[in-house]
Parts: structure tokens; C-alpha cells; sequence
């Protein structure tokens, strides 16, 4: 397998305990208590961390280093080795291809019994894994680590359910990326209009009409595929899965009402139409001043700094059948799953590695890299509230934590979106009716669905 390697974390101290020869097995090596999540440095607290001295663990990256929020992550990391005084090493490696959807050389990896230590993805594949039987159970792992109850206790419980696979905790909750709006103030000015308030709802929505000028200016414009739906049908009180998780309900009346309603904002030209191409025609025009709301991932933030875009954010508008008013956004839960592996030290450096990542200055990191981070003890500490509360257009991201609810997590469900996606297509472009593609989506992701809950895991 072709990798990229960087250069490996600095190890720390190089003598070699003596105890460290004398203990066998995973025994001596899990029972030890972590370096503090929440505090400064901490030096090893019990003898079977002081053997880890030496060992190197393996970090399948998700991105490329130079993109910002895998550079935050890799920083988490070599902080880790250097400041744990454990006496370890995290060397990240660039695998092509992973930062997609294409996980097979991840699949392929366990299959020949050569998987890295930790690895970080979409809480989807990370399910995957572990239905496959190649990464360990969190909690199971880290029961006795009085680190892992406080962090685990301050993660929002969404993460956790969204990392939880059959019951069981896959993966320490790492990043998240998930979606707002962002809007332009300039159109909105010219209209003399005001941004959105928090709780604006559908009708509010389409009242910003007269900030758009078709066909030049739009309203919004969608892609139709699965999250560009699930924000409006999220903030309508229509999931698309049963409370469960056991069953679609694409064909809900409430679900199917989401879908009339944005349809008809196309109708009625606020929205572009599908223009025959496989994309559907879809383009983010907010930068070029010919959208007046679009689509927003956090780390989209820094990159329209750069560009000097004009905008700010805001959630998503309030479906009438979301009457407590209260935003949700969908997304990517990321997490780090630590792989099972016959090496003890090797399994239990990447467990302390994935522990190290909850701390306040590990999410400090995070979040400048552009992806929010998934512990209440960070968001609500002074730190970061003194950091992220005065940036008005990230601001909105850190907010939204609360009611950020990750992509479903069954193993097969990126097969199920695919099958989605292509359906919504077909709505858009005219191909078929709402009902219709609706149903043939719930038909077709329910056989991805019940595949996955009859896999075992």
C-alpha cells in the first residue's frame, strides 16, 4: 500500500524502564489511570503506562496535513507525545484516496491484519469498522480511566449516540462539521432587509424574496441530495428515520411536505432548476454576490476571510412543524477509533492518544482549525467563550452544538444516502414525482438499513 509519510512526533524520553521488560499481556497495560484531560501536562500515574515508553502508534489521516482542520488534528497528536511524558510517538500518515468516501484501503488494511493504531473518519465508516470487528469498545477499553467518566460525561449526548453502534461506543468523539446558512449582508442591505433572527421560520424565509433578483440573483440554491433535504426536514420535525432508527419515513406527510415545499421555491424561481447535468447544475454563487443565502460548513469560514467573501451566518429556517422553534443541523460526527491489535502497548497509546483529544486545549485547536469541537467543558469554558463568542459568522457554529444531530450511523449508510441522492435527483430534474421518488428512496435505503442491522457487532 502506497502511503505519504510525515515526520513522526517527537518520542519524548528515550531510557528504557526496567519494568517495562517484566509486563506481559494487555493486563498491566489497561488497568493504569491517563494523563489529565482537562488539566496541564501529566506524567505516567501508574506502571503500565510508564511501559508504553517508546512505542510508536500509526494515525491514518482523513485529510491532507496542509488542509487546516487535519493540521489542528495532527497538532492534538504531537502534543500529545510531547507533552504526556509517556514517552510515545503518533506518526500521521497520508493515506490517497481516504479524505473521499472510498474506504478500502482501510477495509483492505484489516482484511491483510495491517490496520493503523487510530484513525479518524465519518462516524458512518467508523461504524463500519467495528461491525467488521476491527476496533475496540470505547467504554469497554476505557472503564477504568477517571479521565474517560468526566470526558465521556461532558461529550453532548448526540455524539455519543451518533458514535454508538448497537449499543456500544465505537469511537472517543474527536471534530465535527455540519451545516448552517450563510447569507449576504450586502443583498440583504440593498433591500433593506435585516439578517435573520434566531427561530425565523419558512415564511421568513420566502419574505426575503426581494433581496433576489432571478434569474441572476437566487433566493438559495440546493444540490437536492441527502443533507441539503435533511436541514429542512430536520427543522420541519421530520426526520427521515423513525425514533428507533429501525425504519425510513421518506413517504411521512411531513417529510413529503418538506420536499412540495423547497420544490416549489424551483417553481417559483427562487431556487435554479436542474439543468441536465449529473450535479444538477448546482454552484456556491454566494462569493460572486448572486445568492442571497447558501449552504455553510465551518470551515468554509476562514476560507471566505481569505477570499475577502461578504457574509455572515445564521441557522436554518423553522418548518411550521417544528413548533418548540428550536434549530438542529445535520452533519459528519467525527471520531477516533483505535483498531484492535495484538501489540497491548501499541492499542493502549492509541487509546491515551484518542483520550488526549477531549481536553480544553486539544479543543481549543480544533476549533481554530475550522471544526467545532464535542465536549461542553470546552465550548463552556472561559477560554474558548473568550475566543469564538465575539466572531460573529463562526460563532453561529458553536451554538448550534447543542442540537447538531450526526448522519446516521449505520455501517451501510453511505450505500442508503447514494441510493437517496439518486432519487432526489430525479425529483429535481422532473423525472419523477415527489411521492414517487420518495417512496423508491425509502425502499431502497430500508434494504440498505435492515442489511446493516442484520450484520453482527
Amino acid at each position: 500500500m502506497t502511503r505519504t509519510r510525515r515526520r513522526r512526533a517527537a518520542a519524548g524520553p528515550t531510557r528504557r524502564a526496567a519494568l517495562a521488560l517484566a509486563l506481559t499481556g494487555a493486563g498491566g497495560l489497561l488497568a493504569a489511570c491517563s494523563p489529565g484531560s482537562f488539566g496541564g501536562p501529566a506524567a505516567p500515574e501508574g506502571p503500565g503506562d510508564a511501559a508504553l515508553q517508546g512505542t510508536t502508534i500509526e494515525y491514518w489521516q482523513q485529510a491532507a496535513s496542509t488542509t487546516p482542520f487535519e493540521a489542528a488534528r495532527i497538532k492534538v497528536f504531537e502534543n500529545f507525545a510531547r507533552q504526556s511524558g509517556l514517552g510515545v510517538a503518533v506518526n500521521p500518515v497520508e493515506v490517497p484516496g481516504l479524505a473521499g468516501n472510498d474506504v478500502s484501503k482501510v477495509i483492505a488494511a484489516m482484511a491483510a491484519d495491517q490496520p493503523p493504531d487510530l484513525i479518524t473518519h465519518h462516524n458512518f465508516f467508523l461504524a463500519d469498522f467495528f461491525a467488521r470487528g476491527g476496533t475496540v469498545e470505547i467504554d469497554q477499553q476505557l472503564k477504568a480511566d477517571r479521565d474517560w467518566a468526566k470526558a465521556r460525561a461532558g461529550a453532548y449526548p448526540e455524539l455519543i449516540k451518533g458514535l454508538s453502534w448497537k449499543g456500544k461506543l465505537y469511537a472517543v468523539p474527536f471534530d465535527n462539521s455540519y451545516f448552517l446558512m450563510y447569507y449576504s449582508p450586502s443583498l440583504l442591505s440593498r433591500a433593506g432587509l435585516r439578517p435573520p433572527a434566531p427561530g425565523w421560520t419558512w415564511d421568513d424565509f420566502v419574505a426575503y424574496r426581494t433581496a433576489a433578483a432571478p434569474p441572476d440573483v437566487t433566493l438559495y440554491a440546493s444540490q437536492w441530495q441527502y443533507p441539503w433535504l435533511a436541514m429542512f426536514s430536520l427543522n420541519n420535525n421530520a426526520p427521515f428515520l423513525t425514533a428507533d432508527n429501525a425504519r425510513f419515513q421518506f413517504t411521512s406527510p411531513d417529510v413529503v411536505a418538506t420536499a412540495e415545499w423547497e420544490l416549489g421555491l424551483v417553481r417559483a424561481g427562487l431556487e435554479p432548476s436542474h439543468d441536465g447535468s449529473a450535479s444538477g447544475g448546482y454552484r456556491e454563487q454566494l462569493p460572486q454576490g448572486k445568492q442571497v443565502f447558501q449552504y455553510g460548513v465551518p470551515n468554509r469560514v476562514a476560507t471566505y476571510r481569505q477570499q475577502n467573501v461578504e457574509f455572515g451566518t445564521c441557522g436554518y429556517p423553522i418548518g411550521p412543524k417544528n413548533t418548540a422553534r428550536a434549530g438542529k443541523t445535520i452533519g459528519s460526527a467525527y471520531g477516533l477509533s483505535v483498531f484492535k491489535n495484538k501489540d497491548a502497548r501499541k492499542q493502549r497509546t492509541a487509546l491515551l492518544a484518542a483520550l488526549w483529544a477531549t481536553r480544553l486545549d486539544s479543543g481549543l485547536l480544533l476549533a481554530d482549525g475550522g471544526d467545532p469541537p464535542s465536549y461542553r467543558h470546552v465550548v463552556e469554558s472561559p477560554e474558548f467563550q473568550a475566543r469564538w463568542k465575539p466572531d460573529a459568522q463562526n460563532w453561529p457554529f458553536m451554538e448550534a452544538l447543542p442540537g447538531f444531530v450526526p448522519y446516521y450511523n449505520f455501517p451501510t449508510f453511505w450505500d442508503a444516502r447514494t441510493a437517496i441522492n439518486t432519487q432526489l435527483m430525479d425529483i429535481w430534474a422532473g423525472k419523477q414525482s415527489v411521492r414517487d421518488g420518495l417512496a423508491e428512496a425509502q425502499r431502497q435505503a430500508q434494504a440498505q438499513l435492515d442489511r446493516a442491522l442484520a450484520q453482527g457487532g
